[in-house]
């Protein structure tokens, strides 16, 4: 009896929340701030890899592409995500 009646209140809070409109699902402006600070994050992280590029003595690309430095290419994909974590700890909060 008991469960039967948890039962029909699970099912009244489902068909309460389904009946919920498109505008209270999706809120537009959480949208454009997720694109405008991923767009962000991108210029940062961009930035960040153009300092380093300078500040190295080489040409981070063309030793990566051209002489195949797998050793290189694996310290940059690793900046390239340590960035990216710090950045979106600082957006997310």
């Amino acid at each position: 009896m008991a469960t039967a009646v948890i039962l029909a209140r699970e099912r009244a809070f489902i068909i309460n929340n389904i009946s919920m409109s498109l505008q209270e699902l999706i809120n537009y402006k959480y949208i454009v701030a997720s694109i405008v600070y991923s767009g962000l994050g991108i210029l940062i992280l961009l930035i960040a890899f153009w300092i380093i590029e300078k500040i190295t003595p080489e040409n981070l690309w063309k030793e990566i592409i051209d002489k195949h430095n797998i050793a290189l290419a694996i310290v940059c994909a690793a900046f390239m995500i340590a960035v990216a974590i710090i950045i979106s700890s600082a957006i997310h909060g």
